[in-house]
């Protein structure tokens, strides 16, 4: 999961609410909505937009306040992803939920493998939906400036039988975020048949460094693909 934070916010989180005045941009959420702390941080992020939009009408100064928007980042059509929550009664309503209100800045991977492949329970199934989540999650690390990750701590392997294991979970999100590096070739071959899939994948950076997250700057067609995203924010 991963944040854009805005110039102009307190340095201190634990603030008042008035001090989280954000007066050049909004605070935009890229997340995959999936189980666990992305459901947390989402939850955390549409409930503080709503004390920050009350708040601000009733100082009478409606655009005081930017609002958070929460862009999901989806790994896999909506209704496969569906089938990989554990607590699927519980789950699925509160994702539906969340979709509704952000239909119109939505973004799906295109699938690199067949839908049926990635429906499947098994081990193959499962090595297919790594190769999606590695597509979030690239797409996530190359557009956010700042990524909020809850896991264990572990480094993303060296090996190939490592990172096999690791692949498009939370450390390997890490990875890319801290280094600009996919450094998988799996994932990487994902990313060429997301392209051949679809034109719009060139927003996942195909042959291009992540953003420099020493200066901020743009990567390769950074600027064209922001036309794109832009809309959606």
């Amino acid at each position: 999961m991963a944040a854009r934070a805005a110039r102009g916010a307190s340095d201190d989180p634990r603030a008042p609410l008035p001090a989280w005045r954000l007066r050049d941009t909004p605070i935009v959420l890229l997340t995959a909505l999936a189980e666990g702390a992305d459901r947390i941080i989402t939850e955390v992020a549409l409930d503080l937009d709503r004390r920050l939009t009350d708040a601000a009408r009733r100082d009478g100064r409606p655009h005081a306040w930017p609002a958070i928007r929460v862009v999901p980042v989806l790994p896999m059509a909506a209704d496969v992803y569906e089938l990989t929550f554990d607590d699927r009664r519980e789950a699925r309503p509160w994702f539906r939920g969340v979709l509704a209100d952000c239909a119109e800045r939505t973004f799906v991977m295109p699938h690199v493998s067949d839908d049926a492949l990635l429906r499947d329970p098994g081990p193959r199934g499962e090595d297919a939906r790594k190769l999606q989540y590695a597509l979030a999650g690239l797409f996530i690390a190359r557009w956010s400036r700042l990524v909020v990750a809850l896991w264990d701590g572990e480094s993303f392997p060296a090996s190939d039988e490592g990172r096999a294991a690791r692949r498009g979970g939370t450390s390997h999100v890490v990875h890319m975020a801290l280094t600009g590096r996919v450094d998988d070739r799996e994932t990487l071959d994902a990313l060429d048949r997301a392209l051949a899939v679809s034109p719009s994948a060139r927003m996942l950076g195909a042959g291009e460094p992540l953003v420099d997250l020493q200066t901020g700057g743009p990567s390769g067609t950074r600027t064209q693909d922001q036309r794109i995203m832009s809309p959606l924010l």
